[in-house]
């Protein structure tokens, strides 16, 4: 204890050993090591990336549709992508298509999105918003939507439904439907300027969010978020985006905190996939901190307080917490060791700015995840 209202909880030198760095930090690391590794962890290109060799795009019309060959061919414009994920590239700063109708709405695009073949440069172009399948004529599009009606949910299997808010999120495997995730991928690139685009959806699940109608008849995508199925990083986002017509509605704390309920029921931890862009990292950074202020608030027993336990409890990689505990101010070095310091009176300073603007009440509910997972993975790090 440092003064009457203070308490300090000693974290175990070995769980930061190799957990900040590839350069160990002991015991005899000085405040400035913390400050210097730990807020790192969000500077432009830390994450580690595995390129993954892609493929010349063979764009060829297929009802409308992009069919790829993957190969090797380093001279190809598959070559310079990497993953699903984050990227960018100079010519993709100007944006091709300038309109999309999109369900009941008009859209004005943002950026540049490699729509093959004659999609991909238009004035406007029509995408169906429950197969995301795209098309340059009105009356083609009107074709489409008459028949589809009889579809009244998205592929994949449901693990999320609030009655109350006539909410649903759908799980949906790139590998089995493999059409319907590259023309996601498609559309969300014209709102996202750093994202790489993958033509090969196989290696992630696509989470998307629906509003349905009451009557049960129709139902609207308003966003949705990917994740790569077997990831040695553990993210549990890999892209994230809340189409423009829907944003402002607290779908993108819902959507984060729905990623760390699956990981919980997938028994273990997560991260959103880095580098991370500047507004991801204030989205987060808000999420770690209510979350970490709240399980601090609540939690009075030391050792469950240790950095190991907090990640086990919140499912948030002990990396994320170590930062956000920085960002906090409540890590400091004493005796050798870092502890966590922390004023009761300041605890509920921090937690009352987030409960006065209901900050939580955005989040998914557990109790409406049926999510289940096919494996049950219990490495937690």
């Amino acid at each position: 204890m440092v003064g009457s209202e203070m308490e300090s909880f000693f974290l175990n030198k070995l769980e930061l050993i190799d957990r900040i760095s590839d350069s160990k930090v002991g015991a005899k690391a000085s405040e400035e090591d913390i400050r210097k590794h730990a807020p790192t962890y969000f500077h432009g290109n830390v994450g580690i990336r595995r390129k993954r060799s892609l493929a010349k795009a063979e764009q060829s019309s297929n009802n409308g549709q992009l069919k790829v060959n993957i190969s090797d061919n380093k001279g190809s414009p598959g070559s310079r992508i990497t993953r699903h994920g984050h990227g960018h590239d100079e010519h993709t700063k100007v944006r091709n298509i300038n309109k999309v109708q999109f369900g009941e709405f008009e859209i004005d695009c943002w950026y540049y999105s490699p729509y093959p073949g004659e999609y991909s440069s238009c004035n406007k172009l029509f995408v169906c918003e429950k197969t995301f399948k795209y098309m340059k004529n009105p009356a083609t599009y009107k074709k489409h939507l008459e028949q589809s009606k009889s579809l009244l949910t998205p592929p994949g299997r449901e693990i999320y439904r609030d009655n109350e808010t006539m909410l649903s999120v759908y799980e949906i495997d790139g590998a089995k439907d493999r059409l319907f995730g590259q023309n996601l991928c498609l559309f969300s690139k014209l709102f996202i300027e750093h994202k790489t685009l993958c033509y090969d959806p196989n290696p992630f699940f696509f989470y998307v969010m629906i509003e349905r109608d009451k009557d049960g008849e129709a139902f609207h995508p308003v966003g949705y978020f990917s994740k790569e199925k077997n990831c040695p990083e553990l993210y549990n986002l890999a892209c994230i985006l809340i189409f423009p017509p829907h944003q402002r509605k607290g779908y993108g704390k819902f959507i984060i905190s729905l990623s760390y309920e699956i990981s919980k029921r997938q028994k273990t931890v997560g991260s959103p996939e880095k580098p991370i862009s500047d507004l991801g990292k204030l989205s987060y950074r808000s999420y770690w901190s209510y979350v970490l202020l709240n399980l601090i608030h609540e939690n009075k027993n030391p050792k469950e307080l240790a950095l190991q336990r907090m990640a086990e409890t919140t499912s948030i990689k002990v990396e994320d917490i170590l930062s956000t505990l920085q960002h906090l101010r409540m890590i400091k070095h004493l005796k050798g060791q870092f502890v966590i310091h922390i004023s009761k009176i300041e605890v509920e300073k921090k937690l009352n700015n987030f409960i006065r603007r209901k900050y939580a009440s955005s989040f998914c509910k557990p109790e409406k995840l049926t999510y289940k997972p096919a494996v049950q993975n219990t490495d937690r790090s």
